[in-house]
């Protein structure tokens, strides 16, 4: 009996213990798993906490998808620049290195949202293969040191045409030059046969801008198919497409449009009339015309 007894107990004690245990286990892992909880709420908190952080405001949205562009723009546009040559001497450059020449109209020049202007003659301090004329009195080549082309930009001027009678008075070394320091001024220019146009971006609004003339190693203005397929182009990727021409024949006997071809020295200068039409309904926006002596803006088109 005393036996049983002992033996009772002791089985009651083991069962007590394995009750004990299983509750000791079942806490510890009830604070496991709570922890984990705790744990993986905080990285939830944590997560919530960066992408609230990172979500832009709607004004920002606004701002970045929805840019406004202007409702109207201006541009304004000259004729024929020479502001001085050091050519055949330097006593050809104006006593206040050129800068006069434009102060006067700075003002107006700046305000638009784009100036022209047409680079008669090229930008060099020295050398090139200077043009040899057969007749001196009516045969000028133009050389321009660098350090005038900075008064384009404090007249407010953005683009040039390098398509004119004198764009290579001084070979493939003036029209590189030419367009190496016009580049370094930020302004845009076209013409060259090395670069007929260019596209660029001014104030949201995309401009397509070309130039023309009936002169060698410059987009000709003759070649009506090729200007046209120029200006398609243009208008498949500008908002805006302006062309310059520098056509026509000169002097006081051709003040007035013909609406037919001219010739001047035996040259082919092209039929303006016909010329800025066609260009209108290939998709050109705006067209400047300029002459060697007699601006085109002068002569109704």
């Amino acid at each position: 009996m005393t036996k049983s007894i002992f033996t009772f107990f002791i089985v009651l004690f083991i069962l007590s213990g394995c009750k004990s245990l299983q509750k000791t286990r079942q806490k510890d892992n009830s604070t496991d798993t709570q922890a984990q909880v705790d744990t993986t709420q905080q990285k939830i908190e944590t997560v919530q906490v960066v992408i609230k952080d990172t979500i832009p405001t709607q004004e920002e949205v606004t701002i970045k998808i929805h840019p406004k562009k202007p409702d109207t723009i201006s541009v304004i546009g000259v004729g024929d620049i020479m502001i001085g040559t050091n050519f055949p001497n330097e006593g050809y450059l104006p006593p206040d290195s050129g800068k006069y020449m434009l102060s006067s109209v700075a003002h107006v020049l700046k305000d638009a949202d784009l100036t022209f202007g047409n680079q008669e003659g090229v930008i060099l301090n020295e050398g090139g293969e200077a043009k040899s004329c057969s007749d001196p009195s009516v045969c000028y080549i133009f050389r321009s040191p660098e350090h005038l082309a900075s008064h384009y930009v404090d007249a407010g001027i953005d683009m040039m045409s390098l398509a004119n009678n004198h764009a290579g008075d001084f070979g493939e070394t003036g029209r590189k030059n030419t367009m190496r320091v016009l580049d370094s001024l930020g302004i845009h220019h076209a013409g060259q046969l090395a670069q007929p146009f260019t596209i660029f971006e001014h104030e949201r609004i995309k401009y397509g801008f070309v130039a023309f003339s009936p002169n060698n190693g410059t987009q000709s203005i003759n070649d009506l198919d090729a200007a046209k397929g120029i200006i398609q182009h243009l208008d498949s990727l500008s908002d805006i497409i302006i062309v310059s021409f520098h056509g026509g024949a000169e002097g006081k006997k051709y003040q007035h449009v013909t609406r037919e071809r001219e010739y001047f020295y035996g040259e082919n200068r092209g039929n303006v009339y016909e010329f800025s039409h066609e260009m209108i309904d290939a998709g050109a926006d705006i067209i400047f015309g300029h002459g060697a002596s007699c601006s085109q803006s002068n002569r109704s088109l």
